[in-house]
């Protein structure tokens, strides 16, 4: 009896019915029929009194009958017929989000010219926080929070009359980070920090780190914290680092930042010491600099081999894969190589002011000081002068 629809959504439709009044009532089962086409027949059998009716073509009839059965007998069929509705939005979905804000798109199957006014509604925790009216099948909704969930309802209203609505939860996006910067920056390497941005969930971000000196040379991690330490940059290079926020399958938008990595080599004074990047580690195997050594005029470059890490055994003569070198003069030449532990001590002295060092992935250390020059001497001055001997004007000396 009463078999009536309760509620009806997009596609679907919930159905219930009463009991007859029958001894054995409690006992029947029932049996459902539904169709929107009689080629295209359904049919369950349910033991309460009521069906959830699903993959209903929308604005199309729907005729229901639901008989009561016990043993091998069935009554007389109760029959309702309906439309489904096709004022109902369907095919409600995000099609974006950012941290304050998110855009939804829908269809309303009998409006295809966008004639038809929506009413759209957004809930925070069960109570109505915004309401707008479109014609337009997409909006997007903003002053969010971020990456916090509400729920979005949409009906539809036709001929004069409002729809059931849609509904869909919905979650804005993370914030990106904020002030990121390079605090701390040597040869091959840089120390980033960033801060986490002010979102109810930040404690339980991650963060996406990649960075790339090349396009074609892309690096990523992924972090629990607000800082990291990039290495094995290439010196002299600009390293452009974009960092995300991320949480759950959500990502923020980019915070980025470019820098020059620090250049390795250049001109330094004949004193102190002078040592690898990262000594006394390997850090930069593939890392060349250049060092012009220069001392004060009229003094010539000392410099003393005080460590050397050679990390492969070299039987010949030649150090092809790791190498310090020096040169005497300005130029690429490499006049002195050196790859074995047996330089440790070595002294070399330059020929001029200056001395150029070559340095190729060995960690070193030496020490830089300066001499008077030693290969020159004070400048010869041309004199000229006569000797006479004794007695000159006799013709003959006298013994």
């Amino acid at each position: 009896m009463n078999l009536t629809v309760v509620e009806q959504g997009v596609g679907f439709a919930s159905l219930r019915w009463t009991a007859p009044n029958d001894p054995n009532k409690d006992s029947y089962t029932y049996h459902v029929i539904w169709y929107q086409y009689e080629y295209r027949m359904n049919s369950r059998t349910v033991h309460g009194t009521e069906i959830n009716i699903t993959s209903l073509s929308p604005g199309i009839n729907s005729t229901v009958t639901v008989t009561s059965s016990y043993g091998n007998k069935s009554s007389l069929p109760a029959t309702i017929t309906f439309a489904a509705d096709g004022c109902i939005p369907a095919q409600l979905k995000v099609v974006s989000y950012s941290p304050t804000s998110v855009t939804l798109s829908w269809i309303v199957p009998n409006d295809l010219n966008n004639t038809h006014l929506s009413f759209v509604s957004l809930f925070s925790s069960g109570k109505e926080i915004q309401n707008h009216t479109t014609k337009n099948k997409e909006i997007t909704i903003t002053g969010l929070s971020p990456f916090t969930k509400y729920n979005v309802s949409i009906s539809s209203l036709c001929d004069g009359t409002e729809s059931i609505p849609a509904r869909i939860d919905v979650q804005t996006g993370p914030s990106p980070p904020m002030n990121l910067t390079v605090v701390e920056q040597d040869v091959g390497f840089a120390f980033v920090r960033w801060a986490a941005p002010n979102d109810p969930n930040k404690d339980n971000y991650t963060y996406d780190v990649t960075w790339y000196q090349y396009e074609n040379r892309m690096n990523s991690r992924t972090v629990h914290g607000t800082e990291i330490n990039i290495t094995r940059l290439t010196n002299g290079e600009n390293c452009t680092v974009n960092v995300t926020s991320s949480y759950g399958n959500k990502s923020s938008l980019p915070a980025t930042i470019t820098f020059t990595a620090v250049p390795c080599g250049g001109k330094v004074r004949a004193e102190g010491w002078l040592s690898s990047p990262g000594y006394p580690q390997n850090m930069y195997l593939y890392m060349d600099c250049v060092w012009d050594i220069e001392a004060p005029l009229g003094h010539v470059v000392v410099l003393t081999v005080v460590d050397l890490n050679y990390y492969y055994y070299y039987s010949s003569s030649q150090c092809y894969r790791t190498w310090l070198a020096v040169g005497y003069n300005q130029t690429s030449d490499r006049d002195v190589t050196m790859c074995r532990y047996s330089d440790v001590g070595r002294r070399i002295i330059s020929i001029t002011n200056t001395l150029r060092l070559f340095y190729h992935a060995i960690p070193f250390n030496v020490t830089l000081s300066s001499q008077g020059n030693l290969f020159t001497c004070c400048p010869v001055i041309d004199i000229k002068f006569i000797v006479y001997s004794p007695d000159y004007a006799s013709k003959s000396p006298q013994l």
